[in-house]
């Protein structure tokens, strides 16, 4: 049997073009795509010493017919506007912002991995004003990138089940910084994962404080569910539903789920929670315990409406 190529380690290659916009005098200016470079900053820019910044990541996937999609821009890019409100940096523009993306879609579509493989999106935005003083002051300067990799699996070690440890003692990331998407989250919970890791040998942290499902340390979001006694049932259906997609996937079969191309069970919860929204019926038919597991999630039942 030929052994399957060896792929690049998720994020470590980039394409050969990515798109850069500036904020400067209150206004942002106009995109263009650069080849992907070093880019000049001043070491007193503001993200170096107060951390003004915020990310994206989100995918684009090649179908049979060789048209590319990219899955969920549109909330990606309402959410990326949320962090900068919250870190009071400059706001991207959602129109800029979708064609940069779009943009360099475009000029990289060649590089766009057949699947299970997807071209990964990484919007960042950075404060900029060369000002060390400005601890209590908002950056006046910014700069908007979208960057992009071809991407496979995302865990070294393939598609396989992942060790949690539960932590129910310590938060992911300050309360008020839980909606936001930037480094420092995953900068506080990288030595939490690191212990764990090293004592437990485990994957990731699931932070629970209090008992409180919150989310792991390499993830930006995870279902918040009432008691305990809900963790177990909830793994064994979502593990059984992620597992189902990956063996049809394997035998190239297909389900309410395969044209959004989840390959990790984070991926995975947002396709599920797309698909309670706008195909509750179909949901419901084809995945029952699922769809019942959702409507106590959310609350609510989109079948009544």
């Amino acid at each position: 049997m030929t052994a399957p190529p060896k792929r690049p380690a998720f994020g470590t290659l980039l394409t050969s073009h990515m798109a850069v916009a500036a904020y400067k005098e209150g206004r942002w200016g106009e995109a263009e795509i650069k080849p992907v470079a070093p880019i000049e900053l001043s070491p007193a820019a503001h993200v170096l010493h107060y951390a003004s910044t915020c990310f994206e990541g989100f995918k684009a996937f090649r179908h049979a017919d060789g048209s590319i999609h990219v899955f969920r821009m549109d909330r990606h890019i309402q959410r990326m506007r949320q962090s900068a409100r919250q870190l009071v940096l400059p706001e991207p523009d959602a129109a800029q912002l979708a064609q940069m993306v779009r943009s360099v879609i475009e000029r990289c579509r060649d590089v766009v991995p057949e699947a299970p493989g997807a071209l990964y999106l990484r919007p960042i935005l950075i404060g900029t004003t060369a000002n060390i003083g400005a601890a209590a002051t908002p950056t006046s300067e910014a700069l908007l990138m979208v960057l992009a990799s071809p991407v496979w699996d995302y865990f070294a070690g393939g598609m396989k089940p992942l060790r949690i440890l539960v932590d129910d003692e310590h938060t992911r990331s300050a309360a008020q910084m839980g909606m936001v998407k930037t480094g420092g989250n995953y900068a506080a919970a990288l030595g939490p994962t690191l212990s764990a890791r090293a004592k437990f040998q485990v994957d990731q942290v699931l932070f629970c404080p209090g008992g409180e499902v919150q989310e792991t340390g390499a993830a930006n979001g995870a279902p918040r569910l009432a008691r305990r006694a809900h963790y177990a049932r909830w793994s064994r259906v979502l593990g059984a539903e992620f597992n189902a997609l990956q063996a049809r996937a394997a035998q190239a079969e297909t389900s309410l789920f395969s044209d959004y191309g989840a390959t990790d069970p984070a991926e995975f919860f947002a396709v599920i929670s797309e698909v309670f929204f706008e195909q509750p019926q179909a949901m419901a038919s084809e995945h029952p315990a699922l769809y019942r597991e959702l409507t106590q999630f959310y609350r609510l039942d989109p079948l009544s409406w």
